[in-house]
């Protein structure tokens, strides 16, 4: 089984939809599929995270 790292470039490529998003997609629905593993370094989900916290 293949293993990928999807960084923060590519997690906001798909969030953005923009060039690339298709291939980051296409890797999130083979993990779905237990064809491949995909995982986010730890600190990948900080900035995410930061980003949907309300402004106050």
């Amino acid at each position: 089984m293949k293993h990928y790292v999807l960084d923060t470039s590519a997690l906001l490529t798909l969030r953005d939809d923009e060039a690339g998003a298709d291939r980051v997609a296409e890797l999130l629905a083979m993990a779905g599929n237990r064809k491949v593993r995909c995982k986010d370094p730890e600190f990948v989900q900080l900035p995410l995270e930061m980003e949907c916290l309300p402004f106050k």
